[in-house]
């Protein structure tokens, strides 16, 4: 009787384990769904041999420079100034690169700049001023 008990529980023990190791393999699917199994795109042997390069952002559309005159309000935040252009202020973003000639602008002083209105995405209507230059009105830079 030894035996057949040591037996059963070598069985069992079995049974315990690939049960285990089954249940890790996948959630279990509620009724009426599918479980399906996520797969890597497959390379053809030409891009596989070719080296992996950064996919770079869509090419933005031919955006014209525009150029514009207001009274400097000052920072909206590190990276956006406010400009009051016909009475309307407006915010325009700008980049590391105008830092220095940002900060060397008082409030309320007049400024000449360049601009670019790029599109945001999913908004047709709405624009992203994006200062490319700026300068006190009237200094040569």
């Amino acid at each position: 009787m030894h035996r057949n008990q040591w037996k059963m529980n070598l069985i069992a023990l079995a049974v315990l384990l690939v049960l285990s190791t089954a249940a890790c393999g996948a959630k279990p699917k509620a009724e009426g769904q599918e479980v399906t199994a996520v797969q890597q795109p497959e390379q053809s042997a030409e891009e596989s041999k070719e080296p992996q390069q950064r996919q770079d952002p869509p090419q933005k559309e031919d955006v014209a420079v525009k150029q514009g005159k207001g009274s400097f309000t000052g920072l909206a935040d590190p990276h956006t100034v406010e400009i009051i252009v016909d009475g309307e202020p407006q915010a325009f973003q700008f980049g590391e690169n105008l830092k220095k000639a940002v900060d060397a602008i008082e409030p309320d002083q007049q400024v000449e700049f360049k601009y670019e209105e790029r599109p945001i995405e999913g908004e047709v209507s709405l624009k992203q001023l994006v200062l490319i230059d700026i300068k006190k009105a009237g200094s040569s830079h």
